[in-house]
Parts: structure tokens; sequence; C-alpha cells
């Protein structure tokens, strides 16, 4: 009897367990963890469009082949048909930026202060300020006089009578040619100045003697061809501050913005040699394409080293060398695309900013100035020609009148 007993308790312990348990409320259930955050779409891959042109100087000069050499790595790596025109007259490069039909053009700095004073041959209609702005630089290149290793030319003092060639299209080279005579204290009537067509012409008609020396830089393709010629070149040494102070204030009065140092580039026979050196930049125009401007400056930083070997001077497009030779010196405004990538970069300071927003300025007064000028000029018949001495008083006048002061780095 004891067993059927105790099967029986455990069955009513059983149920009575089970009862107990029905009677009580389950717990609720966890609460489900919210979903994760759908992640921030990647942005869009930019779209390269079909082309992008530029105008840099003609064959045979280092910025041609420069361009040439990291155009031709853009166009390979991103299938846009980046189109170089070749042009030596710096007059029609500024004309065609300010038109709006080139990408990027390249010009000196003593080119873009002619072109934003409207001087020295700028004063046209289709000429003069506009409100330019720089993308990048291009050469940091030396620019001096070179005779034949045979010549009895042995300074700039020995200049007098001699045959120089100029460029009559290129204010640049012409300020050159000035800039050299000022200091030796000569004038144009000293010497012979003799038309040449193109710079590698130039270039070549010294060892060709036709001309004595051209204003040349030693880093240019054509420069290294004559150099290589028997007998080669050598140059004529501008005359340090320490040597002779009136030599560089002559060189001054004509080319305020002007710097020199020794050669540190080129032909063998210039490095060491004391002469300009010129900034060389790409410029933008006031319609740029600024996604696009953006877009170019981030791959020539990103993709340096797919491009510095590409030619002689294209580690000098490195941004180390853009922010040192030209954000920390420039009077012309910085293209706004290009400004949005140094800032992503952490590169665009306080002190830029204030560059910046005064060249802005600066420039725009300049451009509405012009505008003004050019409307008196039509209401007093004056024609706008830099051969008109009337229309350059009248533009000189107006500059007075408005506090226009030069441009300076």
């Amino acid at each position: 009897m004891r067993k059927p007993v105790l099967i029986l308790i455990a069955v009513l312990l059983a149920t009575a367990l089970l009862v107990i348990s029905c009677g009580q409320q389950a717990p609720a259930p966890a609460p489900a963890p919210a979903p994760a955050p759908a992640p921030a779409p990647a942005p869009a891959a930019y779209a390269w469009p079909k082309y992008m042109a530029m105008v840099v100087s003609g064959v045979g000069t280092a910025n041609n082949a420069l361009a040439l050499a990291w155009g031709a790595v853009l166009e390979n790596q991103t299938d846009m048909d980046v189109r170089i025109v070749a042009e030596d007259s710096a007059l029609v490069r500024h004309k065609l930026q300010k038109a709006g039909v080139i990408d990027i053009t390249l010009a000196e700095f003593t080119s873009a202060k002619d072109g934003l004073e409207g001087v020295n041959g700028y004063e046209t209609i289709d000429g003069g300020p506009f409100e330019m702005t720089i993308f990048w630089n291009s050469n940091i290149a030396p620019w001096g006089l070179p005779v034949k290793g045979n010549s009895p030319i042995k300074t700039i003092f020995d200049l007098k009578g001699a045959k120089i060639a100029t460029l009559p299209q290129s204010p640049f080279i012409h300020t050159g040619v000035l800039s050299f005579l000022a200091a030796a204290g000569l004038k144009e009537t000293d010497v012979t100045l003799v038309p040449m067509s193109n710079y590698s012409s130039a270039a070549r008609a010294i060892i060709e003697d036709k001309v004595d020396t051209f204003f040349l830089s030693p880093i240019s393709s054509v420069t290294h061809e004559i150099a290589a010629t028997p007998g080669g070149i050598r140059w004529l040494p501008l005359p340090t501050k320490a040597e002779n102070p009136d030599a560089v204030a002559g060189y001054l009065s004509v080319n305020p913005i002007a710097f020199f140092a020794p050669c540190p580039s080129g032909v063998e026979s210039a490095i060491g040699v004391n002469m300009e050196l010129q900034p060389q930049t790409y410029m933008s125009g006031p319609g740029a394409d600024q996604e696009l401007l953006y877009n170019v400056a981030k791959w020539l930083d990103e993709h340096y080293n797919d491009y510095k070997d590409a030619s002689p001077t294209a580690n000098l497009l490195k941004i180390d060398n853009f922010i040192n030779f030209v954000v920390s010196n420039t009077f012309v405004p910085i293209a706004p695309g290009v400004v949005k990538y140094l800032k992503e970069k952490n590169l665009w300071t306080a002190e830029f900013e204030a560059r910046q927003q005064a060249n802005i300025v600066k420039v725009k007064a300049y451009n509405s100035a012009y505008a003004e000028a050019l409307k008196l000029a039509s209401d007093q018949k004056v024609s706008v020609n830099p051969a008109n001495a009337d229309w350059v008083k009248l533009w000189t006048d107006y500059k007075k009148q408005k506090g226009l002061e030069p441009f300076h780095p």
C-alpha cells in the first residue's frame, strides 16, 4: 500500500505545481533592440567632363612640357580629354581666359599684375582686369640673359650696342629685357631689339648669331637644346643688392614684384648664377567650373607620385610648393573650388583667408573701374588702344581718381 500512496502524493504535488505556475503571469519579453542606423550613402563619384582646355606657353618652353606631362596622366586616369593649347603670347592667353573659353590659363605673376592693372599692352577692350583667380602653381622658374660661350659680352654692363631678341606679343618677355637694361643703366635706345615670332626661335637665334641674347629660362626645353651645341651658352649674372644696389633698384623700377636668387635648376651653365625667379601659375576665370577645379586640385595632390617624374619640373606641383610659393604670397584670389579643398586638408589658415578677402575686394574694384573707364572712353569718343596716349591717360587718371594702388605680393 505504501508505494501507491507515494505515487499518488507525487502526482498531486506535480498537479499543484502545474496549477500554481499556470496561475502566475509570464514575464513580458525584453524589448527588441533598435535597428542600427543605416550607413550614410557614399558620395557619388565625380563625373569628369568630356574635356578640359588649358592654354600654356609655346612648344619648347618648360611650361608647355609640364602641362603635357601631368595632363597626359590626368587624361589616362580619368578618360577626360585634356586639351593643351600652345600660345606664346601672354596677351592672347589673358584674353582667352577673360572670354571664358578656356578652363585654365598659364600666367606669370608679372603678366597677372599687368593684366589686372591694365598696363603694358593689356589695356584693350577685350583685355584689362577681370575677376581672375589662381588654380595652382606651374613652374617656379628662373629667368636670365644667356649669350654664346665665346661672346665678348661678359656682364650686363657690356650690353650697350647689343642685339637682343624680343617677343612683341609677350609683355612678360619685353619687361624682362627692359628690367635687365635698367639694371645696367641702359635704355631701349642703347640696344637693338630684334622682334621674333616665337620663344623657341628667339632662343635659337643666339646660337645662330642673329642676336646676342634673349630673356630666357634655364629650365626650358629649347634652352637645353641650345646649351648642348658646340661652345654652349653662358649666363650674365644679375648683381646682388650687396654687390650693386643701384643695379637691383634699376631692375625693380621696371618690375617691382621681381625677386632674385642663385639659379637652382635648369642647364648646368646657369646653376648658381644670380637671376630673377618668377612664380608661374595656372589661372582660372570668373565663370570657371569650381567643381572641376576642386577635383583637379584634389587629383594633383593625391596622385602626385603618379606624375612627379613625368617631366623635369613636375615635382614643383607638390601641394607644399603651392602653399609656400603662391598661397602665402599671392595678390590674386585663389579659386573657390581650390579653397574648398585646402580647407578639407586643414591647410587654409586665418591669414590666408584675410589675404583672400583683401585680394577679392581689390580685384573687384579694378574690374569695376575698368568697365567704368571703358564707358567714359566710349562717351568721349576715345579709342581704346594701348597705342592711344589719350586712352592710356584716361585710364591712368581714373585709377588715381578711384584710389587704386598697384598689385604687390
